[in-house]
């Protein structure tokens, strides 16, 4: 598997200054195997791991031509699909056009010639492999749990210029994302995501296991309260991270590196181990830059939170702009969609008037009935 230079290191950001973007259901089950390489046999995989109350089972079916189940730079490539579906207006089709080159550089990597084959390679992986996700599903933060059958991705297209179909950096690429996570991005069933913290991350390893381990620590009934630990069995972790050697030891040494990088970049403080053998349990503890997630919600930013922006979305506004400008684009928006104004993503399109400063969406000295252009 191709490789790329060391990156320049980034800080974890504060909880109050990260987006919600990813998926929750995708990040919680961790449909993609965190090892970089797998066994040429690896074709399907069953796991069952507790979610809540009772087992959540899930199977994975791929096509042995093209190298065995999702894992590796499939993780960064699956990341990057679903965060261009979110910078697209996430289209209820789930369709998403790009290029290879676009793409590569979205999920931080390298844009030359090897990556390109690893690529190409990976999109087939996650367009032929099939999930089925045994009550392990939810469309919305209150919805029911449900079974789910899909491929990652619905459709795939695109361009090349060779006889022998390679990718370039010209390739023109189609995507259609699964539906079930379409429908769940779109009810906005999401989680936040330091995107900038992940992709500085060196090894795909690492960037599996910060995207599984990130979205454990949130409850998936409030997906947007974050924990200050985790604890969970160290064979159902290896389940939960797909990896292939089911012994204990073999789980802590694959681990081992990601966890030392984790701790070096301050995501982590500490990861403990208590026990022996099968019944051995490990908890990370988290670093403490998510404490500003401790601050009570003002009357302001529960407006905020009450149009369906994230709390961590509110307080960076607040923070960022100030509570007169806030109070003021909060009174604009309103009177947008009272007259009729439509948006695919009503929560997006109140950030975007708060953040505007070209004059989009009129002057703050205006009457917001007066805004002209979007009616």
């Amino acid at each position: 598997m191709p490789r790329k230079p060391a990156k320049t290191l980034v800080a974890p950001k504060p909880y109050t200054e990260l987006i919600r973007l990813d998926e929750a259901n995708v990040g919680r089950l961790g449909l993609i195997s965190i090892q970089e390489r797998i066994p040429d046999d690896y074709t399907s995989g069953r796991w069952i791991f507790w979610l809540r109350v009772a087992p959540a089972r899930l199977t994975c079916e791929s096509v042995p031509r093209y190298g065995g189940v999702p894992h590796g730079l499939e993780g960064d490539i699956a990341s990057a699909i679903i965060l261009m579906f979110h910078e697209q207006d996430c289209p209820p089709d789930g369709v998403i056009r790009t290029t290879a080159y676009q793409l590569l550089k979205l999920a931080g990597l390298d844009a030359s010639g090897r990556y390109y084959k690893a690529l190409k390679l990976s999109l087939f992986r996650l367009r032929t492999a099939t999930y089925f996700a045994s009550e392990a599903w939810r469309e919305h933060p209150k919805g029911n749990w449900t079974t789910v059958t899909f491929n990652y991705l619905d459709g795939l297209e695109f361009t090349s210029q060779r006889e022998e179909q390679e990718l370039s950096g010209a390739s023109a690429i189609l995507i259609r994302l699964a539906q079930p996570i379409v429908r769940s991005i779109r009810a906005e069933y999401v989680k936040p995501l330091d995107v900038e913290f992940l992709t500085s991350l060196n090894r795909p390893l690492t960037r599996a296991l910060y995207r599984l381990l990130d979205a454990r620590r949130y409850d998936p009934l409030q997906p947007q309260l974050p924990h200050s630990a985790y604890t969970v069995n160290v064979n159902e972790w290896g389940e939960a991270c797909k990896i292939v050697d089911p012994r204990t030891n073999k789980i802590r040494a694959t681990l081992q590196g990601a966890h030392e990088e984790l701790i070096e970049r301050g995501y982590l403080r500490n990861v403990d181990y208590v026990g022996r053998g099968k019944k051995q349990v490990m908890t990370y503890l988290f670093a403490d830059h998510h404490s500003a997630f401790k601050r009570p919600p003002t009357p302001l930013v529960q407006q905020l939170l009450d149009l369906k922006v994230s709390l961590a979305g509110a307080w960076k506004l607040v923070d960022e702009f100030g509570e007169e400008r806030v109070g003021q684009r909060i009174a604009r928006y309103k009177h947008l969609v009272e007259r009729g104004y439509q948006a695919k993503n009503k929560s997006g399109l109140l950030v975007d008037i708060i953040q505007d400063n070209g004059g989009k969406y009129g002057d703050d000295a205006e009457d917001p009935t007066e805004v002209k252009g979007f009616l």
